[in-house]
């Protein structure tokens, strides 16, 4: 029994992704039924804290909270949670101002307070949210992309044995000729020197910066 019941906590633990779930401290029951309506209507999960840990441990993209419910512990605990987030990953939306003045790293992902918070206002705050956060993880993935692509051209080019033609790496990365001459590009720009062989039309590297700079390295070493 007491293992099924672990299995459902499990699975209730999963099921939290951080761009579907809103964490909230209030005390009037207003926004919180704004809250559960908005939650069924973009299929979002709600969470309150029940300790200062939970602000670290628990998954969210928005809180929406009274500021003068959260305790010092919690502040600071929010606070040192900002300094690992990203303003177009999270924000912070207050319900009314604070009695003091909130740390910097907390103020930074506060966003412009309404005159009413209402339905609208939260659902237009959630949705801008959600676009953003999807707008910075395709960056994100194309920045990975190209450096798991340069990475890839880079250590090719190293093999004598590897014959690397434009089409080979178009072929593999499913991208264009302009892409491949752009990170050949980009490469030589970084210090390595990368040539093409007319005739075998092919890539070769002649001189690559970070096999001199670890040659070097070893040699003061």
């Amino acid at each position: 029994m007491k293992q099924k019941k672990n299995k459902e906590n499990a699975k209730t633990v999963e099921s939290y992704w951080p761009k579907e779930t809103i964490i909230y401290k209030l005390d009037d029951k207003y926004t919180i039924n704004l809250l559960k309506k908005l939650a069924k209507d973009l299929k979002l999960k709600l969470l309150t804290p029940d300790c200062p840990e939970d602000w670290m441990a628990l998954p969210y993209f928005i809180i929406i909270a009274n500021p003068n419910l959260l305790s010092t512990e919690e502040i600071k605990t929010i606070n040192y949670m900002m300094g690992f987030n990203d303003t177009r990953e999270m924000s912070i939306v207050l319900t009314t101002k604070p009695k003091s003045r909130l740390p910097v790293k907390m103020r930074k992902f506060l966003l412009k307070p309404a005159d009413n918070i209402d339905y609208d206002y939260l659902k237009i705050v959630i949705l801008q949210k959600r676009a953003s956060i999807q707008r910075h993880e395709k960056t994100r993935r194309h920045y990975d992309n190209k450096i798991y692509r340069l990475m890839y051209i880079l250590l090719s080019l190293s093999d004598k044995n590897k014959i690397v033609t434009t089409q080979s790496l178009c072929d593999e990365f499913n991208v264009s000729e302009k892409t491949i001459h752009r990170d050949i590009e980009l490469l030589t720009i970084m210090g390595n020197i990368i040539e093409f062989d007319k005739k075998q039309r092919r890539w070769i590297m002649t001189f690559c910066i970070s096999k001199f700079n670890y040659d070097y390295a070893k040699e003061q070493g």
